[in-house]
């Protein structure tokens, strides 16, 4: 395998959306719809070909497919976006490309950056939990954050500190609520029932 073969592997791993060519060498599949123009003959000029595609338009007949001949030609959608993927496509493989040619392993420079967003990506879920628990005026449930953030309770609840409220403080300006925000929203409700019961002696 050459260093531009790992290279483009590499990338594929990491961006499988944008390869042009799946891994054994097939190709992917097209997914852009099939074209309901009718064919045109290839002997004809352009100006009948542009009258063919003037009839072929809904707006000059039923059936038809092309725009009207009073509209401007419109920019091929998906050629737009293939062009763009294919030149992102490219700039990775450069990119990767580039970083052996500086000295460094391609594949372990990827695996510290896919390190360095796995750490961005749990610093951001610290401070959402924060935030949904110390800064909302009813603090979401232990049970609906550890769903969304497939955690646990006891993660949940182990979460956050100190320094993600003071970093919630320090981007919103906002201030962390009052409330005890250590019980479950099921316990603070049951815990607030009770407390409006009258209360009875006991004999």
């Amino acid at each position: 395998m050459t260093f531009e073969d790992i290279c483009t592997v590499i990338a594929a791993v990491l961006h499988p959306q944008l390869a042009p060519v799946a891994l054994g060498g097939r190709q992917k599949p097209d997914t852009r719809p099939p074209s309901t123009a009718p064919a045109l003959d290839s002997a004809a000029g352009p100006s009948n070909t542009a009258s063919a595609k003037a009839e072929a338009h809904p707006l000059n007949g039923p059936g038809s497919t092309s725009q009207p001949s009073f509209l401007p030609e419109l920019p091929d959608i998906y050629a737009d976006i293939y062009a763009t993927r294919e030149a992102e496509w490219t700039r990775v493989v450069s990119e990767l490309m580039e970083i052996r040619e500086w000295g460094a392993d391609p594949l372990l420079h990827a695996l510290n950056d896919a390190r360095l967003q796995r750490d961005m990506a749990e610093e951001n879920i610290s401070n959402l939990l924060a935030l949904g628990r110390e800064f909302s005026p009813r603090p979401y449930g232990f049970s609906a954050l550890a769903r969304a953030a497939g955690l646990s309770e006891y993660l949940v609840k182990k979460g956050y500190g100190a320094e993600h409220i003071a970093c919630i403080q320090s981007i919103t300006g906002l201030e962390p609520s009052q409330q005890s925000h250590k019980l479950d929203s099921s316990s603070a409700v049951e815990a607030e029932l009770r407390s409006a019961l009258p209360t009875s002696d006991a004999p």
